[in-house]
């Protein structure tokens, strides 16, 4: 999460002083202001998000088995991060005026809430969906994400098996997206 106040600075947004902050104070590159909610608000976000884009991702894959990982991935997970984040960013700026953009980049929406840009940062946040959701679905045999073997070492065991086990929830079904 803390990574959104590097980018919020590079599209000059603004989240409303109605926040409670977090006690980070100013700091180099970063929003002036840093809301506490961001640290539920990303797990909550980003689940929905990585959820969704992995069940297509794997659909997709069974579809089209001849083409490329990484272009499905382009073509399916990050359109649709792309869709959560304008979607969010709708409700979010435009009907409840909780954050601003001050500076854009390419075409904007503008409401008396606020300003939302549609280019910037959809398109680069749409990218790291796709090359995240491409490097945690592009599995080897035993179903490991092939990033693993090149930085874990030979012969570290799998970690928890979900599959096997009866783990409630959401969470026990994001190995089998």
């Amino acid at each position: 999460f803390w990574q959104e106040f590097l980018a919020d600075w590079g599209a000059y947004l603004v989240w409303s002083p109605a926040f409670r902050m977090l006690p980070w104070g100013p700091s180099p590159l970063t929003t002036p202001s840093k809301p506490l909610m961001n640290l539920w608000a990303y797990p909550v976000f980003m689940t929905a998000a990585f959820v969704s884009m992995l069940a297509l991702q794997r659909w997709a894959r069974r579809r089209w088995p001849r083409i490329h990982p990484l272009l499905l991935s382009l073509l399916t997970a990050g359109p649709v991060l792309i869709a959560f984040n304008v979607a969010t960013e709708y409700i979010s700026v435009a009907m409840f005026g909780f954050w601003t953009y001050v500076d854009t980049v390419g075409p904007a929406m503008h409401s008396a809430a606020g300003t939302m840009p549609l280019l910037y940062p959809n398109i680069p946040f749409g990218l790291f969906g796709a090359m995240t959701a491409f490097l945690i679905g592009w599995t080897d045999g035993e179903g490991r994400p092939r990033f693993e073997s090149l930085l874990a070492p030979a012969g570290l065991p799998k970690g928890i098996d979900c599959a096997h086990r009866k783990s409630p929830g959401v969470l026990a079904e994001i190995p089998h997206l």
